[in-house]
């Protein structure tokens, strides 16, 4: 009986073939269990004892007859069980040979497993992993493939010559019913190693819908999750920019730790350009390098590349050091509006390069920084400072209630800027900073005083600033924050729920320093929002320290849901109140508000409606001139298990930005999805990007169609035309545009699984 070992490596290896290629991650359109042949019952052995015990294995029959003078042969008839742990045989004759230990079921047989059901016409079973099957057919469980789709086949034949190599001719693989087989592979000829891990097939075609689609007349391909050098699925695509592209992408698998990627994507308008990508991964850190390439791009009319680095982890195994490190390189300024597909891309004005060094000590946390960029744009003011080096020491204690509490930062930073903006100021600028706190906290209050210092300092080049080459800047603050958390049982809609009413109280007071000669290196000014209101600076940066004597109230109120604790509804109100006009200011704020009395009033509301309902808002309204300056409302939509989402958005900034912003993607059917979006600038009159698709989705294939149109330059009104086209045979594999990542981020709250 140690033969029957011998089948479970048949099918194990053979379905391997198809596994190799499931990546998909799909719900079976029927239960498998529908398509399948049922289960026997195991007979009761109270009522029927079992033939043959051995090994934890049984055997059940009708009838049974020893034939020991002719072989040793036991031939077992009507409803023949073969059972061992979780797995089935069932034959209606099935003949044990003891003197070569082998099995044969002779008119026909089916076979259970937590994996697979096989049935076929003829089964037999050798020792040392010996066998052979004729005309079967299998089906591949949830267990096996991860939810690609009922997956099922056919084999005219299989070997297995030994425990690792299984030799299969003529098999089929399909994820479609049987009565709708929209398409099938076939392969003439399959050797599956389970040792090496690796799968050769020979004379392997694609039909859909009866028609040929693919042939090769050999591929190899690995047999469980471990990644295998070969050729991966290719993409193609068409836009006004590049015409129309397809990419071919090669993987090599180098080493465990690392491997990498080649491709070369043609482009009809502008040529051929090449693309690597290289991955590492230790035990601490990694990274990934990109890469790409072309000669001479025949639109462009000259050669173009880019490089991106990126890198992150421990400095050593088990040390305290850590690295981030940040590298881009572009040929040119209209890489990204030429050859990119994203509109975020379009737009950006610079890259970064950027070498990070953190040590994070007992308390306290350093960081070593070295960053440059490289400007796409011929703007002076777009082009930002070098930091040449950055050294920077910062406490990070927690904070102790009732006690005494210390925090400060010791921040070095030499800037640069490129040589032909020699004329602004570069040099040295040291920030030291400190503060005193004693918390007072409890469950439904609190009140924190602080007392701060800083100190700054620039060393100034001289040709690049003659007139003040040495500022010191020396400002105090103090603080006084306190707030109040009151609660209520109320209920709303028949729900049992905690409101809440959180009033919140902030003076502050910074002394005033002329600040006028400092240059601006990093330093630019808050968005007032409510968190905002209760900073202690209104700048980012050191170049400016906002002179203040001012208080800030606040309120927030929530809605809790008692049950389990679940917001419904948060509402923030607040507003700083000035004791007298602001001095420090920047070269672009609006004059006119520093002499207010009050800041601007701002207003936030997020709301859960339902499960599938949430509303959000936020308002910043000028009293003094009586305008709503800020303004972004959000409605969305989305119930997971319908498919269905929908997100509605206005977005509004002073006299700079007016947008509706539209979003879907509505399950009509099982079968059928729409998606689009609908991105309107009102302030231009124009469009910023539109993109309607549709997709299909059955049991076992997939399309998605997806038409986009998106503005690259605003002012000169230049867009530009795509098209995503996606076919995906699920189980196999897909061809087409990809287009998750432009979904992903266009449509808030969706994840492609497509």
């Amino acid at each position: 009986m140690r033969c029957f070992k011998t089948l479970k490596n048949i099918i194990y290896i053979s379905v391997l073939l198809i596994s190799q290629l499931a990546f998909a991650d799909e719900q079976y359109c029927a239960p498998i269990e529908d398509i399948t042949p049922p289960i026997p019952e195991i007979p009761d052995l109270e009522l029927q004892l079992p033939i043959l015990k051995q090994n934890q294995m049984r055997l059940f029959a009708d009838t049974a007859f020893v034939q020991q003078q002719e072989g040793n042969l036991s031939t077992f008839a009507g409803n023949v069980l073969l059972k061992r742990d979780t797995q089935i045989l069932s034959s209606e004759v099935m003949v044990y040979d003891n003197k070569d230990d082998s099995i044969d079921a002779l008119t026909g047989f089916t076979y259970w497993d937590d994996n697979y059901v096989v049935q076929g016409e003829r089964l037999k079973l050798l020792p040392n992993y010996q066998g052979e099957i004729n005309n079967a057919n299998y089906w591949l469980l949830h267990k096996f493939t991860q939810n690609i789709g009922n997956v099922r086949g056919e084999a005219e034949k299989v070997l297995q010559k030994n425990q690792n190599e299984i030799e299969l001719f003529n098999t089929t693989y399909t994820t479609c019913d049987k009565k709708n087989e929209y398409w099938k592979l076939t392969a003439k000829e399959t050797v599956l190693d389970k040792e090496k891990s690796v799968g050769v097939s020979r004379h392997v075609r694609i039909d859909f819908l009866d028609i040929p689609v693919f042939y090769t007349p050999y591929i190899s391909y690995p047999l469980n999750d471990a990644r295998k050098t070969g050729f991966l699925t290719p993409s193609f695509g068409t836009s006004d920019s590049v015409g129309y592209e397809y990419t071919i992408p090669y993987y090599l698998n180098l080493n465990p730790s690392y491997d990498a990627t080649v491709g070369l994507r043609v482009m009809s308008k502008r040529g051929m350009l090449w693309d690597g990508e290289f991955r590492y991964l230790r035990e601490n850190s990694g990274g990934k390098l990109n890469a790409s390439y072309m000669s001479n791009d025949k639109d462009y009319g000259d050669k173009r590349a880019s490089v991106s680095f990126a890198h992150n982890g421990k400095l050593f195994t088990d040390s305290r050091w850590y690295t981030d490190i940040n590298y881009n390189y572009l040929s040119d300024d209209e890489y990204f509006e030429d050859l990119g597909y994203d509109l975020q891309l379009t737009s950006i004005t610079h890259v970064e390069r950027r070498g990070d060094l953190y040590y994070f000590g007992n308390g306290w946390t350093g960081l070593g920084r070295i960053q440059a960029y490289q400007t796409l744009t011929e703007l002076q003011s777009d082009r930002p400072y070098y930091r040449a080096p950055q050294l920077l020491l910062k406490t990070n204690l927690p904070e102790r209630n009732k006690q005494f509490n210390i925090e400060g930062h010791f921040d070095f930073n030499r800037f640069e800027r490129d040589a032909d903006l020699a004329s602004n100021p570069t040099g040295n600028r040291i920030d030291l900073y400190t503060a005193l706190s004693h918390p007072f906290r409890n469950p439904g209050s609190f009140i924190v005083p602080r007392l701060g210092m800083r100190y700054t300092r620039y060393d100034l080049d001289e040709d690049s600033n003659p007139l003040d080459d040495q500022i010191n800047r020396f400002t105090w603050n103090a603080s006084l924050d306190s707030g109040l958390i009151f609660d209520r049982d109320t209920s709303l809609f028949n729900t049992d729920l905690l409101q809440t009413l959180e009033p919140r109280l902030l003076y502050r007071y910074v002394s005033y320093e002329d600040q006028d000669n400092i240059p601006l290196f990093d330093t630019v000014r808050y968005d007032l929002t409510y968190s905002q209101l209760f900073r202690e600076n209104s700048f980012s940066g050191a170049d400016r320290v906002q002179d203040m004597n001012q208080v800030t109230l606040g309120v927030t109120t929530r809605l809790l849901e008692k049950e389990n604790g679940k917001e419904r509804l948060r509402a923030s109100l607040g507003q700083i109140y000035y004791f007298k006009d602001r001095r420090v200011a920047l070269a672009s704020d609006d004059f006119t508000d520093i002499t207010n009395d009050s800041s601007s009033l701002i207003g936030e509301i997020s709301s859960q409606v339902s499960d599938s309902w949430k509303l959000s808002t936020t308002m910043r309204w000028n009293p003094h001139s009586d305008k709503n300056e800020y303004a972004v409302v959000r409605a969305r939509y989305h119930d997971e298990n319908k498919k269905r989402i929908l997100n509605l958005a206005y977005r509004l900034r002073d006299d700079q930005l007016e947008q509706t912003d539209v979003s879907f993607h509505w399950a009509l059917n099982r079968n059928w999805r729409i998606l689009g979006r609908w991105n309107q600038s009102i302030l231009h009159s124009t469009e910023l990007e539109t993109f309607v698709g549709v997709e299909y989705d059955s049991c076992c294939w997939a399309m998605r169609v997806v038409a986009r149109r998106y503005l690259t330059d605003v002012n000169n009104s230049d867009f530009v035309n795509g098209i995503f086209v996606q076919f995906h045979l699920k189980g196999l594999g897909g061809v087409g545009k990809k287009a998750d990542i432009l979904l992903e981020q266009s449509i808030p709250g969706y994840y492609d699984n497509f």
